[in-house]
């Protein structure tokens, strides 16, 4: 049966309906059919352009996907609406509220503003049924405010039927638009780099594919050095990411900037932080390749104003920072090891425990017992070194003076009386590791002594302390008394 109705239309409705004339040559009841079949047709969506666009639920949802960490192009705004449309917030937000419910999705915007036609904050809320719609409105909201109003996202907050999204001025659509970037289209740097060079981009992703994942990417000067056989001085890769000098980059920020790019470059297999130290794992097998990662990581520690020790196994390098003090000692034993006495190498050999010792932040047990054992240690080279067959006071205060030089102590004697020396030690800076008092590294200095007195005088010589830094006092100052 068929039933025939006069109806009269706007012009408005004219337009949306007029690319179905053109399909079926102005037989407007062929038209209205169409409209209604699709109307009816939950499957199909529809899209009232110069040409008419259909497409598949199916279809339509996988193109939603498929785009989720994608930005529209901020040309689509005035595609969308009247430009003169974005001057007011309240005018946009009610426009889309409509729109997105004539195209029955299903969704709901509201946004708290300060001022409607210039904003400097504003919290978004999207509600609806299926989170790909609910994350394309807020790609296109966010898109609208970044443009017009050059606010950017702030903070984000996603639940499955819901988003909110808060809000700040920023200096400029840049900056805006690169914080939209960066919480909603984390797939949008990757498709603009892709788009410039497709080819180039699939030879990479072949190159990575066909070996496994064992190709490295390194900076060209990078590897101008390496192919000259020298030492890289710093990474350009981490300051093209930090954008400024690799001495400006703060320390904490630069561990995780060198964690990226040598992960991401395939330079480490993995590269783990705990605290400030850095354990790299690797899977190189000539140890000059290993020697020459360590050089150019130490290198890059150096270059961010860090000093760091170094320990290697088999696949695992550990850096170790070493603070201000761990730093003095460090340079004072470069120092010594150029040295052929070996009344410095048992100096160095103690050093090197106290620079574990303050690195450590396990039990330090008994530093003073570890100061005098090694003190008669250091003592015995000394004897052997200056020919010294029986020790006397002269050649003690020679000795423990030389020893105080080299550690970095500045002390002084002075005759009390005929059988007792007054030993005063001015500055300490191995008792003031890091800047504040080390109870351990005075024990070890203290058991320096008393090993250094016991193995020159045996049983025939008593300490008598008179001011102590444990005490209190400024300065250490102590009585060495001689039994005649």
């Amino acid at each position: 049966m068929v039933i025939r109705k006069h109806i009269s239309i706007e012009k408005k409705d004219y337009d949306k309906i007029k690319p179905f004339l053109t399909k079926h040559e102005g037989n407007f009841s062929a038209a209205i059919r169409d409209i209604i079949d699709l109307a009816i047709d939950k499957k199909i969506a529809l899209d009232h352009s110069d040409r008419v666009m259909l497409f598949d639920s199916s279809i339509a949802n996988y193109l939603l996907i498929k785009t989720l960490g994608i930005i529209p192009d901020k040309e689509i705004l005035s595609e969308i609406a009247d430009p003169s449309l974005f001057n007011s917030v309240s005018e946009t937000v009610k426009f889309f509220n409509v729109k997105f419910k004539e195209l029955d999705w299903k969704i709901e915007l509201s946004l708290d503003y300060d001022t409607d036609n210039d904003p400097t904050t504003g919290v978004l809320t999207i509600k609806g049924e299926y989170y790909p719609l609910i994350s394309l409105c807020a790609k296109i909201m966010s898109l609208y405010l970044a443009v017009e109003k050059h606010l950017g996202i702030d903070d984000i907050h996603k639940r499955k039927t819901a988003i909110e999204l808060i809000y700040k001025l920023r200096v400029s659509e840049e900056v805006a638009i690169n914080d939209l970037n960066k919480h909603l289209g984390i797939m949008q740097d990757l498709f603009s780099e892709i788009e410039k060079k497709p080819g180039f981009w699939q030879a990479i992703v072949k190159k990575y594919r066909d070996s496994n994942y064992k190709t490295i990417a390194v900076h060209k000067d990078t590897f101008e050095e390496l192919l000259a056989n020298e030492i890289p001085v710093g990474e350009i890769g981490i300051e093209l990411i930090a954008k400024r000098h690799i001495k400006d980059i703060p320390h904490r920020e630069f561990l995780y900037i060198l964690k990226e790019v040598y992960e991401t470059s395939m330079i480490a297999e993995n590269v783990d932080i705990e605290g400030d130290t850095v354990k790299v794992f690797h899977n190189y097998k000539n140890p000059n390749a290993v020697n020459t990662l360590e050089k150019i990581l130490l290198n890059q520690f150096k270059a961010n104003g860090h000093t760091y020790i170094v320990k290697s196994t088999r696949n695992l390098i550990i850096f170790q920072h070493l603070n201000e003090m761990g730093m003095k000692i460090l340079k004072i034993i470069e120092k010594l090891n150029r040295s052929n006495s070996s009344f410095d190498k048992e100096i160095v050999t103690f050093l090197t425990y106290i620079n574990n010792l303050e690195q450590s932040r396990d039990s330090h047990g008994y530093p003073g017992v570890f100061g005098y054992t090694m003190s008669k240690r250091i003592f015995k080279e000394y004897a052997r070194e200056h020919d010294i067959s029986e020790w006397d006071i002269k050649t003690f205060q020679e000795a423990f003076s030389t020893l105080d030089s080299k550690i970095g102590r500045i002390s002084e004697w002075e005759n009390v009386d005929n059988n007792s020396v007054c030993y005063t030690v001015n500055k300490c800076s191995l008792a003031h590791a890091g800047g504040e008092f080390n109870t351990d590294m005075c024990q070890l200095v203290r058991g320096l002594l008393r090993g250094a007195i016991e193995y020159t005088f045996k049983e025939d010589v008593k300490i008598k302390p008179i001011k102590q830094l444990t005490h209190g006092d400024e300065i250490c100052e102590c009585h060495i008394c001689f039994d005649k």
